[in-house]
């Protein structure tokens, strides 16, 4: 009765108010948490970040409107009756072969029983082991899943397939496919709350649903006014369905999955993925695309981060808009990449700068000296030799070898300058290094915040996709082979370190030069680097070996 109603939402009131006085002191623990002052945020201490990422505790608790266009359509409806009738159509056929050929069959049924219990036992224990190794949402269905993640029947678009680049293979993988408003049990197991709380939430799922088709509405008629006013439908479409392509450089080791730590990736290879990245990327970018490049570098050799960061200037030329993000370091050659981009973020205490150039080598002439070693060298130009290792240097070496160093710190200078023309050089290009809220202040870097951080701000308004090269999973007797192999390196490993005479793998793999062109720094063993990464070439009758 209307009688009884009303005092069963009278009844959830008090009981919610009850509660509401209880919950005093969380819900202002809570309130502090999400405030906007910057002490509150924490804006004030270097812990701050300038980006807003969605979080449950952010909301009022009330389903927010989608952001998204692919969120704002409504599901598609499956017809099972499609299904049903092929699979109807099937077991007919198969039953009219056997009928047909049951003398020929018979005899093999018990085979084809057992063959078909092994592979469906094989398949189901591949399938579960594919599940918990991924965690693959703990064997629900596709569909569970997207109702769970408040969109049933509307998964994301398909990812395209990425050609193969000259070797390198790259695939495409969505982060953060689980961000979601959380999922919370319809019954809270106490019959006095459960009606008030069930009418409240279904009027606000009504109002939802109410705002979600007038915001459907309005953008078709934003559509509509677009095709009348010659906008080309592919542009709409772009518009509609924007993307966030990230893109990593960490010249880290991987982290190992067991016994010793895997060397770092070659900067042969890390190049050669970049510019298959970016010209696939200038392949598939719209005008409404971004790109994130994730930096994870201390620096290293000049020509191989100045290639680096020609690469990523051809996104910049072509308008792509591109965002540079560091989580622990972007110092020299890291940085040199990371100002090409449209912005630069850093996590409050990644270390940011160090433009500068750094060169050395040793002179062992002393050494050679006193064993009774003459080391016999002819050159054939004034400054083929400006810095010797195993020869005494001359001053007019040493001054000509300064004055190389100079001219790449110059056009170091010159390139940062280009992209950055707000910065004053004269205090930031001192070859120091910052903390990224003192870069903030110097102008190196336009705001603090993490790549996640950044990432998930941008999940709610475009698909995240993962550009990143293709592993390639050895099966058989190759994967037998690998495991034997990584086996016996670890074993040797383990051997050198007890025997005390291992050897640093980042120190033979920092191998570097000086920048192509220059005429000078010809010595048997020359060390260029910009500064922030300990670098060092071997560079013989002017060829550079890394």
């Amino acid at each position: 009765s209307a009688a009884g109603k009303r005092a069963g939402m009278a009844a959830g009131r008090r009981s919610l108010h009850a509660l509401g006085r209880r919950s005093f002191l969380v819900l202002r623990a809570r309130s502090l948490c999400t405030s906007s002052s910057p002490r509150a945020a924490g804006g004030a201490a270097m812990g701050g970040s300038d980006v807003v990422e969605p979080a449950e505790l952010r909301g009022d608790g009330r389903p927010s409107l989608p952001q998204r266009t692919n969120d704002l359509m409504p599901a598609e409806k499956e017809s099972p009756w499609q299904m049903r009738a092929g699979a109807a159509s099937a077991v007919a056929g198969a039953c009219v072969l056997a009928a047909h050929h049951r003398e020929v069959l018979l005899p093999l049924l018990p085979d084809a029983m057992g063959v078909g219990l092994l592979l469906g036992g094989l398949g189901a224990a591949s399938g579960a082991h594919r599940r918990r190794s991924t965690g693959g949402g703990g064997g629900q269905s596709t569909d569970e899943r997207h109702e769970l993640l408040g969109r049933r029947g509307s998964p994301e678009p398909s990812l395209p397939t990425v050609p193969k680049d000259q070797g390198i293979e790259l695939e495409l993988a969505e982060l953060f496919p689980a961000c979601a408003e959380a999922s919370y049990p319809s019954s809270s197991g106490t019959g006095a709350l459960d009606q008030p709380l069930a009418a409240h939430e279904a009027v606000e799922h009504k109002q939802a649903a109410s705002a979600k088709a007038a915001r459907l509405k309005d953008l078709v008629a934003e559509v509509e006014a677009e095709l009348a006013s010659g906008v080309a439908p592919r542009r709409i479409r772009q518009r509609l369905n924007p993307r966030v392509f990230v893109v990593d450089f960490d010249v880290r080791p991987s982290a190992p999955a067991s016994g010793a730590r895997p060397p770092p990736p070659p900067m042969r290879l890390m190049l050669d993925t970049l510019r298959a990245q970016v010209s696939y990327l200038l392949s598939v970018a719209s005008p409404y695309d971004e790109v994130v490049l994730r930096i994870t570098s201390p620096g290293g050799p000049v020509a191989d981060y100045g290639l680096a960061a020609a690469q990523l200037a051809r996104l910049r030329a072509a308008g792509v808009s591109t965002t540079a993000c560091v989580d622990l370091v972007a110092a020299s050659g890291g940085y040199m990449m990371a100002c090409v981009a449209d912005r630069v973020l850093a996590s409050p205490f990644a270390y940011i700068g160090s433009i500068g150039v750094v060169a050395g080598a040793p002179n062992l002439s002393r050494v050679l000296d006193r064993g009774g070693v003459e080391y016999v060298q002819r050159t054939s130009g004034r400054f083929k030799r400006t810095l010797n290792i195993l020869q005494p240097n001359t001053e007019e070496g040493l001054a000509k070898f300064q004055e190389e160093i100079d001219a790449i710190h110059t056009a170091f200078k010159a390139h940062v300058l280009a992209f950055r023309p707000g910065l004053d050089l004269d205090r930031v290009a001192t070859g120091e290094a910052w903390l990224a809220v003192r870069a903030r202040e110097l102008g190196l870097v336009d705001g603090l915040s993490t790549a996640d951080a950044y990432l998930r701000s941008k999940r709610t308004q475009a698909a995240v996709l993962h550009l990143k090269p293709r592993r390639v999973r050895r099966t058989g007797l190759a994967a037998i082979l690998e495991r034997g192999v990584e086996a016996a390196a670890r074993a040797a490993e383990a051997a050198a370190q007890v025997a005390g005479g291992v050897l640093s793998a980042g120190s033979l793999r920092a191998a570097g030069a000086v920048v192509p062109g220059m005429a000078g720094a010809r010595s048997g063993l020359v060390s260029t680097r910009v500064a922030g990464g300990a670098v060092s070439g071997t560079e013989r009758d002017g060829g550079v070996s890394g």
